[in-house]
Formats: C-alpha cells, structure tokens, sequence
C-alpha cells in the first residue's frame, strides 16, 4: 500500500552490507506478518533472488533471518500446491541458486542454521 517492498528489495540487492542487513531484517519481519497477497507481492517484486543471495554471507545472523524470510514464503508457497499443484515460490528458490546454497549450509557449523536448512 505504501509500495516501500521495490525500495527495499532493491537495497538489499544492491547496497552496502549493513544496509543490505537492515533491509533483510523488515523483509523477513514483514513475511512473518504478512498474508498471501502480500507474501505474493514481495515475490513478484523480485525478492527471492537477494534473500538466496544473502545465504552465502559471512554473518551467520544474517543467513538466518534470509533463512526465515525464505522458509515463511516458502510455507505460502506450500498453500497454493492444492490449487496450483506447484509451489511456484519453490521454483523461484530452485532458479535463484538457492537450493544449492541452503544444501551447503547443510553442513554449517552453526546449529541454527543447520536445523533452520534441514526445516526448509
């Protein structure tokens, strides 16, 4: 409503880490919070790509709030599979390289994101 989503995906696509961190945090925050439509907004804005990308950071913490962002668009995802038969958010992770990602930090040494990967 107030389209701050482009502003915000946007940073954390292309500014600097800590702002790259700030903006992960109120996107992860808003898909904790936010229904399907805006869970759809945030994906058709483009904000998978930049969640996967953060998953290879050095900040543990910031690789988990990616991971929660991921996982809480994921389970929207996962309540369109009985109409759709699809979960196309799924598919947006999968082109992102993000599969990939989450499977090498499978073996992270942090046990946070360790479980948080095996959840996904």
């Amino acid at each position: 409503e107030s389209n701050i989503m482009p502003p915000l995906i946007n940073l954390l696509a292309n500014a600097e880490f800590d702002i790259k961190k700030e903006a992960a945090w109120a996107i992860s925050n808003a898909t904790s919070g936010g229904n399907n439509e805006q869970i759809k907004y945030l994906v058709n804005q483009g904000g998978i790509k930049p969640l996967c990308d953060l998953l290879v950071a050095s900040d543990a913490r910031i690789i988990t709030v990616a991971l929660e962002a991921l996982e809480n668009i994921l389970k929207i995802g996962e309540r369109q599979v009985a109409e759709t038969g699809v979960n196309k958010y799924a598919d947006y992770v999968e082109e992102a390289d993000g599969l990939d990602k989450i499977e090498q930090l499978q073996v992270h040494q942090n046990i946070d994101i360790y479980e948080r990967c095996f959840g996904l």
